[in-house]
């Protein structure tokens, strides 16, 4: 049977290949349960809502808020995309924001979601913005 510093170093690889792309936000259903929950116990994951987890340093304090402000655009990409697929898109002046470097999370924003033929259903939500040419979601420029 593997020693526990073994186990978690397999679970550790795991998360390294997931994180490959600079990624910081996975879905649940990307890791095997006994991962997940040998890295969420050991504080290298965070839920943020059921089903979508975000990186975190084992140092970090129960309630510290720096691992989701780090992760909170990626996060609103990941999860807006995976929701709603091509049929949303950011406020316009969040857009511009975000478009011109202003990262600073706002305390509220607003997204429009295509509902059938119409789009009139307004999220009170934030929800990142889509860019012009691939219209897909892109966290913003680091």
């Amino acid at each position: 049977m593997a020693a526990p510093n073994e186990k978690l170093a397999a679970s550790l690889t795991v998360l390294r290949d997931l994180q490959k792309d600079g990624r910081r936000v996975f879905q649940s259903q990307g890791l095997s349960r006994l991962h997940r929950e040998r890295l969420l116990q050991n504080g290298f994951l965070q839920e943020v809502i059921r089903g979508w987890l975000i990186s975190t340093s084992p140092g970090a304090r129960n309630g510290d808020s720096t691992p989701w402000y780090a992760s909170f655009w990626e996060f609103c990409a990941r999860y807006s995309n995976e929701r709603f697929g091509d049929d949303w898109h950011l406020s316009p002046e969040q857009s511009l924001l975000l478009h011109a470097e202003k990262t600073v999370i706002p305390s509220r924003s607003s997204s429009t979601v295509r509902r059938g033929p119409t789009t009139k259903s307004r999220c009170s939500s934030a929800h990142p913005y889509m860019t012009s040419n691939s219209r897909r979601c892109r966290p913003p420029p680091t």
